[in-house]
């Protein structure tokens, strides 16, 4: 009768093994959590490598197409706008000045 566990040593093994499961577990939750970041680090190391190969590249052709435009609306605002817009300042002070010459003469008669 002395081979038969009692309940207290069952309940004492029972206890032991889950202890050793619970420190399986968080060796085993540890590994994992080390092989996720450095898999995590691995892909940010490949995100920025396409980043450098591709995005970079293509800001640069922008930032260049944008001062081509910039440029551009410099040289056309330049050579055609500030002329017309001279022009027509010109014009219209013309004709300010005939309206007011020919009101001028219209006032004093009155």
């Amino acid at each position: 009768m002395a081979s038969l566990l009692s309940l207290a040593d069952v309940r004492d093994v029972f206890i032991i093994l889950y202890g050793i499961a619970g420190i399986l577990m968080f060796l085993l939750v540890g590994v994992g959590t080390f092989v996720l970041i450095m898999q995590v680090k691995k892909l940010v190391k490949k995100v920025d490598g396409v980043v450098d190969e591709t995005v970079r590249p293509t800001l640069a052709s922008v930032k260049e197409a944008a001062e081509v435009i910039t440029g551009t609306t410099e040289f056309v605002g330049g050579t055609t706008i500030r002329p017309v817009v001279k022009a027509y300042g010109v014009f219209a002070g013309m004709k300010k000045a005939a309206s007011v010459a020919t009101n001028f003469g219209a006032k004093k008669g009155k």
